[in-house]
Formats: structure tokens, C-alpha cells, sequence
């Protein structure tokens, strides 16, 4: 029974059906079915199984019986024994099992308010900026609408508007009155009359004249009427205004509801920004009111704000279940707005039109060739757009301020609404319709614009993350699979990669992401290999390092020289993230340290080590453009000596020393923007490098970093000097520190251990170098004059390359 019909039947005096449940509430065994096939209340307390009937002398004896005495019943109190006998799954979400007593009967939503209601609603309420325009229309004009969206508070308002107007009753009036209705209604002069949610308040086919009857018969007896419903897109009513109604500033409510609780002062303002950042954009009061309530009584705030995810659930639910609403086109929207929102207006209608297409053939292919009847034509054009977005509906319209003008977008009303939408489409769609969402899809993002592209990826991400929760299966079969193949291009695979990431961020759905990826890698087609690479080299690969590196580099070395190359690639960019994001960045630094060890592996596998440590050292951080590992060093410089080895791997050898000698000097570049102390760094892996390989390999050293680094800047010169590039002051200032860097690291490559530390001391107690952005700058004549003096202690190997 709907709440209309409960409060009707309660109304209606002398009714059979009130007669009937007061017989019934009489009855000393009363019955209890359950939905899910509930057996009917027993009173022994051994209950019999809920199959077997009892037998015919009891039944006939107990109806020839009079009832026994209870002696609860003249105190008011019953006791009631029975057993439930549930056949399957329970929704039994906000009940309570066991020894309890009954809840209170919600009251009747029309009538008369109870003063005590009205008081309740009184205590701490906080009136919002539209408050005083609708008291000064009112009390004018006797009657108004309230316009605004559901829970923002009309029917609060409205209660407050009639009280501060009347000290006499306040009359809910049911929603379905028209407005020719409240035109002939028999009012009483000095009472407040209330339509909440009005069936008709949004309509404007009722004609002026009507609205001027309802406003004369008022103004005549002396009453108010208050009209609560949607937003109409409508000229203005003549006779009775409209007042756009908005909710009250959240924090302001919540200080005056927290204030009249046992929350200290000390607590409340805490307590405030605690709820509101868990407040979404869409909300009921009531669900508010409530969370306040938990609050006050002592539950954790953690625990009182899942009444707004149940709130949200409960009213997807309720949307799904009305007769009206789950028409094809409504249900086709809000499937769209689950994966889509937000999205453009005009682009969301599209990507409408092209599932109903979709599912219009899924449906003519399960009709087994059968031709259906032509839809009867209508000589009307239905206004689709705003039933689409009407205050019943799931979905609204935002606008989005632009550089131009204002931007329209689709939304769903709260985003806790996209995971119990996706949840009601899966318990309630079949296969056919899935499939057609499948297809839809994959078309939306093979021809996403590079505009619009990246925002259908983030959201398609997210819906199909929710329906990965609620059935993995899908997701992996339908979607995953055919993607990572590459079967519907390049733009599904990389979907199929991002979503493997968004697994990641919970710990239920991580192991099987990286199952799929592990799969893929090791018996996969070459293109399920390639989007295991890249799987693992991101958000996969931070979250299992050590099984990411494994399974790269089983990639590397069993693929072939070219693929090799560009695998090793994938793996320094998985340092790359890890430098970044994790504290295991060395977990690949000392499986390549082990490996290069390793006397069983061949010359083709040392080589491709080689080659995964020269893309390793030449890496750049993804998110500042900067060297990777130099930004590891200055943040992890515990790790100087395994990074130091690598150096020594790489320089050492003859393949990748030019590769190597290139990010050497372009690490030092970057290490002016990465530190404060670049000299400090420069001289500690230095020091490092020489430790780690003997005096005639670490001379070479420095003799070919000197020529590469001359080469570089007379290269440098010639470009800017052909392009007449203009060099600026931070260039050059920038330019003359990294040539001191290099200056500094072939002195203590050259140098023997003693003479280095006393160098080392010296340098610690000079003043430092003025950096980038300080008042005094480097002048290139400076920087030679000290470089001339650090060359003479190189022993004849120099950046100016004489001897």
C-alpha cells in the first residue's frame, strides 16, 4: 500500500478496512509473511517445519476454544511468538532482528500538522536567502509556489511561511488536487493551507483565470496557500508567484542543529567541516537531519555518513520501481548517464540515440525475424528534453561557467547514484541488453574526439569499475578480453589498460587485475603482450613491483631486438612512477644489479641489462619533465651507492657510454631545478662512481665526459648562434652552473681518495653558489676563472680539453 492510500484508509471513519485491521490488531495470533516466502506466525515456541499443516483435532478444538486470557493486554502490552522462513536472499537493509520493539507508525502526510511537529521543525531551523521574498509575497498575495528541486527543503519552508503568517491550523492537502480543485475548495479564514510535491504546480496548461480563482478564493476568506513543486521552464504566473527555493547554506545549518546536541564547543567546529565534506552535491535534508541525530547520540561520524549512500540507494530503487518512470527512453538515459556523466547536452542526446539504435536491434534480432507493428503515429512532438531532466528524474542539468558562455551538462543528481544505477541495470537487465551496451561503448570510444576523448575515458573508467565490483566476470569476458586484442582498435586497448589501474585502488580487485595482466604477458597474442607491458609499467606495477619486474622482463628477453629495445623502454618507465609514487623504486634498480650478475646469463642477456639501464638513467619524471633518477638520488640518498653501480654498468661498457654520458650531463642540468645543494649531490656521486670502478676506467672516464660535454656546448652555440636564438640571464646563469657541476665531477674522478676529501672539506666550508632567482648572478668570466683553477687539479684533463 502506497503512503496516499495508508493515509485514505486511516481517514476514511467507519471504513471496512479500518474495521478489518482492528480486528486483526485484536487478534491474540496474528499472521507474519514474509516477502521472500515467509511461513506464518506460530505461537509454540517448538515450531513445527513451516510445510506440515497441524492437525485437524487441534485446529477443530482450537476453534471451538474461546480465546485464553492475556494478561499483557490490559497493561497495553503484547507478546507475540513467531518464526520467519526466508527461501532466498533478504533485502533487509535498515531493519532489526531479534527482541525488539515495533517503530512507530509513520503519521499521515495530509490533514492537519500536529503542533508538536511543526515545533520540531522549528527548533534550529535556518531560513534561506529566498525566505524573506516568499514572506512578502505571501502575506500580499495569500497564495505562492515554491519551485525548486526535491530535498531542499519546500515542504519545511512552507510549514515555517504558514506558521509565521497563521498561530491557526496548518491543512496538508493531498498532491493530486488540480488547480481547478483548490479553485472550489472550501477554506477556512485564518489557516494555512499546504499542497506538497503538486502534481499540477509544474504544468502550464491550466489556464490563467484557474491560478486567479485559487488566489481570489483565498485572498476572500482570508486563508494562505502555500504550492511546493519542480522548476517550470515558464513565464512567470500572473496571479500567483513563483519563488525559486533553494536549501540553506549547509554549514550554517549544521552549526544550528550540532549546537542544540551535547557536542562540545570545543568539537562543533570540527564536527562541521568533518560532515560537510562528506556532503554531496545533491541531498535530502532529511537524510541530513538524520546524520545530525547518529551524531548527537554518540555514533562516529564515519559510520552516520553511509545514511547518505543509503539514501542514495534508496531512492534509485524507489525510481526504478515507479510505473512511470522505467519507460525505455528514461532507463536508456540514465544507462547513459552512468557511464557518460558528466557530458554536454547535445552530445549526451547523441550518444543517446545511437543505444536506443543499438538495443533496437538487439531486440529485433531476439524477435527471430518477426517484423513489429509500426508505432501508432501521434500528431504531437513529445518534449523529450525536459521529461528527461524533470524533478522525478535521476538526471539534472548543471551549468558550467566557460570563457565565453555558460556550459549545459547532463548529470546524474548525486554521483553516489552511479554505482546502485549500475547495480539496478545488472539485477534487472538481460544478456541482449548488456551486449548492447557493449557495442555502444566501444563505438563512443573508437570515435571520441581528442577533445571530449579523455572525459569519456575518465567516465567510462568508473562505470565499468563499478560494474567490475558487481560482476568481475563481465567486465573480464565481455570487455577486457576483446579490448586487450585489439579488436576494436587502439582506443579500447588503452581503455582496457586504464581500467587494469582503476582496479588498483582497492584491494579486492588489485590480485585479479594483475592475474589478467600476468595471463596476458605470459600466454597471450603479441598485442595482449604489449598491453601487459604497459599494464605493468603503471599504476599495476607500482601496486606489485617486484611481480611487475618479473614479468617485464621476461617480456624483454624473449621478445625481438626491436621490441626488446622499446620494452626496456617500458620498464625504465616503470622506475619512472616508482621514483614517484612508491618507496620501492630500488626494487628495480637491484633486479637489473642482479641479473647483470648473474655468470648464467648470456651475452645477448647482459646486453639488453645494459640497455634497460641506459633507458633507466635517461628517464624523465612524467609529471616535471626532470631526470628520474637524479630526482631519486636527491630524494632517496641512501640508495647513492646501488645508483652509482648502475652508472659504473653503464659507462663502463662500450654499447651505451655515449647514451650514458648524455643523461650524465643532462641529470646535472636538471639537478639545479631538482635542489637546492646540486654541488653537494655532484660530489657525492662522484665519489660514489670512483668507489666503484678502478683509477685507469674512472680517468677514462672523466676524459670522455670532458669531450662530450665540449661537444655539447659548442653544439649548443652553434644552433643558437645559426637560429639567433637570444640567450637570457637565467640561460646563462644556468649554463654556467651546470658547466661548474661537471667541473666538480672530473675533479673527484681524477683525484686520489685523500686529496678528495680534503677537497671535499674545503668546499663544504666555502660559501655556496648563488642559485636561480637570487640577486647576485654567475658571470661566464667567473665560471672559467674557477673552472681554469679546478682544471689545473684535474692533472691535465679539462673541459677546455688542453693539456
Amino acid at each position: 500500500m502506497t503512503e496516499s492510500e495508508h493515509s485514505a484508509s486511516a481517514d476514511a471513519p467507519g471504513s471496512a478496512q479500518g474495521d478489518s485491521e482492528l480486528a486483526d490488531s485484536e487478534n491474540p495470533q496474528p499472521s507474519v509473511n514474509g516477502a521472500n516466502g515467509a511461513g506464518p506466525a506460530e505461537r509454540s515456541s517448538v515450531p513445527a517445519p513451516p510445510d506440515s499443516p497441524p492437525p485437524e483435532d487441534a485446529r477443530d478444538s482450537a476453534a471451538d476454544r474461546p480465546p485464553e486470557h492475556d494478561s499483557d493486554r490490559s497493561s497495553g502490552k503484547r507478546t507475540v511468538y513467531f518464526n520467519q522462513y526466508f527461501n532466498g536472499t533478504v533485502q533487509a537493509s535498515g531493519s532489526r532482528f531479534g527482541i525488539s520493539e515495533a517503530s512507530r507508525t509513520p503519521g499521515p502526510l495530509t490533514g492537519k500538522l500536529n503542533d508538536s511537529d511543526i515545533e520540531d521543525l522549528a527548533v534550529g531551523y535556518i531560513r534561506p536567502e529566498a525566505f524573506a521574498v516568499a514572506f512578502d509575497v505571501l502575506r500580499r498575495v495569500h497564495a505562492i509556489v515554491l519551485e525548486g528541486p526535491s530535498g531542499t527543503g519546500r515542504r519545511a519552508g512552507a510549514t515555517m511561511l504558514l506558521r509565521e503568517l497563521t498561530t491557526g491550523p496548518v491543512i496538508s492537502l493531498p498532491p493530486t488536487m488540480s488547480v481547478k480543485q483548490l479553485a472550489t475548495y472550501d477554506y477556512e479564514a485564518g489557516r494555512g493551507y499546504l499542497v506538497t510535491d503538486s502534481e499540477y504546480a509544474a504544468s502550464r496548461i491550466d489556464s490563467e483565470h484557474e491560478w486567479h480563482a485559487v488566489r481570489d478564493q483565498v485572498c476572500d476568506i482570508g486563508a494562505w496557500l502555500v504550492v511546493t513543486g519542480p522548476v517550470t521552464s515558464g513565464r512567470d504566473a500572473e496571479f500567483v508567484p513563483r519563488v525559486a527555493w533553494h536549501r540553506p547554506e549547509v554549514r550554517a545549518v549544521l552549526r544550528s542543529w550540532l549546537s542544540l546536541s551535547d557536542v562540545t564547543d570545543e568539537d562543533l567546529e570540527a564536527k562541521i567541516i568533518e560532515i560537510e565534506s562528506h556532503v554531496p552535491a545533491e541531498f535530502a535534508f532529511s537524510d541530513l537531519r538524520q546524520i545530525v541525530t547518529l551524531i548527537a547520540s554518540g555514533a562516529a561520524t564515519a559510520a552516520a555518513i553511509q545514511v547518505f549512500e543509503e539514501g542514495a540507494r534508496q531512492r534509485v530503487a524507489e525510481w526504478f520501481d515507479a510505473s512511470g518512470q522505467r519507460s525505455r527512453r528514461n532507463l536508456l538515459a540514465v544507462t547513459v548517464a552512468a557511464f557518460l556523466s558528466p557530458c554536454g547536452q547535445r552530445t549526451f542526446e547523441s550518444c543517446l540515440i545511437d543505444l536506443e539504435q543499438r538495443f533496437e536491434s538487439a531486440e529485433d534480432a531476439a524477435a527471430n525475424g518477426e517484423i513489429p507493428a509500426p508505432p501508432e503515429r501521434v500528431d504531437s512532438v513529445p518534449e523529450l528534453r525536459i521529461a528527461m531532466v524533470d524533478d522525478n528524474s535521476l538526471l539534472h542539468l548543471i551549468s558550467v561557467e566557460s570563457d565565453i558562455t555558460p556550459k549545459s551538462y547532463v548529470a546524474l543528481r548525486e554521483n553516489l547514484y552511479r554505482e546502485h544505477v549500475i547495480d539496478e541495470l545488472w539485477r534487472r537487465m538481460d544478456v541482449a541488453f548488456w551486449n548492447a551496451v557493449r557495442d555502444w561503448l566501444c563505438e563512443i570510444l573508437s570515435r571520441s574526439s581528442e577533445d571530449d576523448g579523455a572525459l569519456h575515458e575518465r567516465t567510462i573508467a568508473q562505470g565499468l569499475l563499478v560494474l567490475a565490483n558487481i560482476s568481475f566476470d563481465e567486465v573480464a569476458d565481455a570487455y577486457l578480453e576483446p579490448w586487450s586484442r585489439g579488436e576494436h582498435g587502439l582506443a579500447c586497448r588503452d581503455m582496457a589498460i586504464f581500467l587494469l589501474w582503476d582496479m588498483c585502488a582497492g584491494k579486492v580487485l588489485a590480485p585479479a587485475a594483475l592475474q589478467i595482466a600476468v595471463r596476458w604477458a605470459e600466454s597471450g597474442s603479441a598485442l595482449q603482450k604489449w598491453t601487459a607491458a604497459f599494464a605493468l609499467s603503471g599504476v599495476l606495477g607500482v601496486s606489485f613491483p617486484e611481480e611487475a619486474t618479473r614479468q617485464l622482463w621476461r617480456l624483454i628477453i624473449r621478445s625481438s631486438a626491436t621490441d626488446a629495445v622499446e620494452r626496456c623502454a617500458v620498464l625504465a618507465e616503470l622506475f619512472a612512477r616508482l621514483a614517484t609514487w612508491s618507496p620501492q623504486a630500488d626494487t628495480v634498480l637491484s633486479f637489473l644489479e642482479g641479473k647483470h650478475s648473474d655468470a648464467r646469463l648470456g651475452p645477448t642477456g647482459r646486453l639488453l641489462v645494459e640497455a634497460a639501464i641506459a633507458e633507466i638513467l635517461a628517464i624523465q619524471d612524467g609529471a616535471t619533465g626532470l631526470s628520474a633518477v637524479f630526482s631519486y638520488l636527491d630524494t632517496s640518498p641512501d640508495h647513492q651507492e646501488l645508483l652509482a653501480r648502475l652508472w659504473a654498468i653503464a659507462l663502463r661498457g662500450c654499447n651505451f657510454r655515449r647514451n650514458a654520458l648524455d643523461a650524465l650531463i643532462d641529470g646535472l642540468r636538471d639537478l639545479t631545478e631538482i635542489t637546492s645543494e646540486p654541488e653537494r649531490t655532484a660530489r657525492a656521486l662522484a665519489a660514489a662512481l670512483g668507489r666503484m670502478m678502478p683509477s685507469r676506467e674512472y680517468r677514462l672516464l672523466a676524459h670522455n665526459l670532458s669531450a662530450r660535454h665540449r661537444q655539447r656546448v659548442a653544439m649548443t652555440a652553434k644552433r643558437r648562434f645559426v637560429r639567433r636564438i637570444t640567450v637570457s640571464a637565467k640561460t646563462t646563469q644556468r649554463d654556467a652552473l651546470v658547466d661548474q657541476l661537471v667541473r666538480i665531477l672530473l675533479a673527484h674522478l681524477v683525484s686520489d681518495p685523500m686529496e678528495r676529501k680534503q677537497r671535499d672539506a674545503i668546499s663544504d666550508s666555502r660559501a655556496a653558489v648563488p642559485r636561480r632567482g637570487s640577486s647576485t648572478a654567475i658571470s661566464p668570466k667567473s665560471s672559467r676563472t674557477e673552472g681554469a683553477s679546478e682544471s689545473t687539479r684535474t692533472r691535465g684533463v679539462g673541459i677546455s680539453g688542453e693539456r
